[in-house]
């Protein structure tokens, strides 16, 4: 089931929606390997001290990458895949606070 999930994973490429580098399915260990994402997740930057330094422009932004990314995996996408479980923690920023969602 992982390495099914992983191959679908592998073949989705957009803008808004994390790339994935690779994987290890060994055994009992699972893992994903995505691309760097330097500024973290959401999360990072509206609960704590941080928020601040996300203006409402930028917040603007992350709000229109993240829902483009939806857009593409639920409606573009070659297998429509619909993300359960989007919040901060799987809104992923890059380095210019580019939004990638992720974990779906």
């Amino acid at each position: 089931e992982f390495v099914t999930e992983v191959s679908a994973l592998g073949n989705i490429s957009h803008i808004n929606i994390v790339k994935l580098y690779g994987f290890c399915a060994d055994a009992s260990h699972r893992l994903l390997v995505y691309e760097l994402m330097p500024n973290g997740s959401l999360d990072r930057w509206i609960f704590s001290d941080n928020k601040d330094k996300l203006d409402w422009k930028l917040r603007h932004s992350i709000a229109l990458d993240t829902a483009r990314g939806l857009a593409y995996l639920h409606e573009e996408s070659r297998d429509s895949i619909i993300h359960l479980d989007i919040k901060p923690q799987n809104i992923l920023l890059g380095d210019k606070f580019e939004a990638k969602v992720a974990d779906f």
